[in-house]
Order: C-alpha cells, then structure tokens, then sequence
C-alpha cells in the first residue's frame, strides 16, 4: 500500500514538471542550464528550429523541455505513454512508438541534433543503437548522451543494479568509449547526482517528490565524480 502511494506522488510530481516544461519558458531556460538536467542548454541552446531527436523519449519530460527551447522535436521510444496525448496536443513534438534504438525508420542524416537522456542502460545492443544514432544525424550535429555510471555507490556495495531492468552500465571511459566507436567526437564529459548506497528506490522518491535541484547539486557535491549517478556526454557526429 505504501509502495503504491510512493508511487503515485512520482507519477503526479513528474507530471507536473512535465506540463511546467511545456509553459514556463523561464523556468525551461533555468533548468536546462542546471546539472540535474544536464546542463543541456550549454550544448544545445535552442532557439533555432532545428531538427532534434531524443532517442528513448519515455513519458517525454525532455521531449517538452527541448521543445521549448525551440527545437522541432521527434520522441521515440518502444512503448507509448499517457503523458504523449497531452504533449501531441500543446506541442509540436511529434512521438513514435514501438521504435527500438537499434533499427531507427529514418533516412541518414535525418535531424540536426539529438538526445539520449536515460534510455541508453535499457538498449539490446548498445553498440547498434549508437551507430543507428550516429546515421540519422547529420555531420557535425550535436548529441547529448546521459546513463548511469556503473561505479556508483549502491552498485559497488551491493553489486545490483538501481533498476533490474537495466542491462548495460558504463564507467566515463567505457562511455566515452562506447560513443566514440560509433563515429562521434566527445567534445565533455562530467558526472552528477547523488544517492545513497543503502534504500536507492527511497532515494528516488525523494529527489522526484521532495529535493530541490539546489538540494539535489548540494549533495551531488558531496559525493567523488567517479561515484556520481550519471555519467553524461557532449559530443558531435564526426565529418
């Protein structure tokens, strides 16, 4: 019972900031210059009407946020989610469902930038998917990247994953790694996030219902980088 109310507040809270990314531009303009978001802005500021993907777009809190920042949007993902009706609705982000990263149904050079923002750990060949991501982008466009850093510190005490789900953790190097083999040029890399080695899931609830993002930076920089939740890459499509 206490699972299930746990987990409703994630959904209502995650659902708010999703519609605040939809219609408080400042708010937007704040956020992504922010670590907890990747300080997506600093890579792809937006403002541009240009092409962006975001490859494994979930219920599409990134979809909306990219949006606002000016981007033509396209979110894909293997499932559909509710969240999609009201984002069809009061943007111009276009979402395809039942895509799997590793066989994308566009042409090269598709979109002038792209996102992946978490889905990364859930891909069946990690490899493919990104030289799939490499294709349909066009040379020199910009790519943001984020996963979870496989030394952090719940996974080195207990030797579990946050999520059972998930199949492909990286060190920095290994994801550097991984990126550039598959033809791009990382242009920085930095890691971020804090959570406790001990009670992960609690740990989520409270950075999605109750921890500030100045709160959540605060105990980021407790916490040694190579421990750090996430590890997040800038990079370019090479020429």
């Amino acid at each position: 019972m206490i699972k299930r109310l746990l987990n409703a507040q994630i959904v209502v809270s995650q659902d708010a900031l999703l519609r605040r990314f939809v219609f408080d531009s400042a708010y937007v303009q704040a956020m992504a210059a922010h670590q907890l978001h990747c300080r997506i802005k600093d890579w792809l500021p937006g403002g541009t009407g240009e092409k962006l993907l975001e490859l494994g777009c979930g219920p599409g809190k990134y979809v909306a946020m990219l949006t606002t920042l000016g981007y033509q949007v396209t979110g894909v993902d293997p499932w559909e989610f509710p969240s999609w009706e009201f984002l069809r609705k009061e943007t111009s982000a276009q979402l395809i469902a039942n895509i799997k990263a590793e066989e994308l149904p566009f042409l090269d050079d598709s979109f002038d930038h792209a996102a992946c923002l978490g889905a990364l750990l859930y891909f069946d060949d990690p490899a493919k998917a990104l030289q799939e991501l490499r294709r349909v982008v066009r040379p020199g466009g910009r790519v943001v990247i984020r996963t979870v850093n496989r030394t952090n510190r719940y996974t080195l005490r207990t030797g579990k994953k946050f999520d059972p789900a998930s199949k492909n953790l990286y060190t920095m190097d290994e994801l550097i790694d991984a990126v550039s083999r598959a033809g791009f040029t990382v242009a920085e890399s930095f890691s971020y996030g804090y959570r406790s080695a001990t009670a992960p899931q609690f740990w989520w609830y409270l950075e999605a219902v109750w921890l500030s993002p100045d709160v959540q930076s605060l105990l980021s920089s407790l916490v040694s980088p190579e421990h750090h939740i996430q590890n997040i890459i800038f990079a370019s499509a090479s020429t």
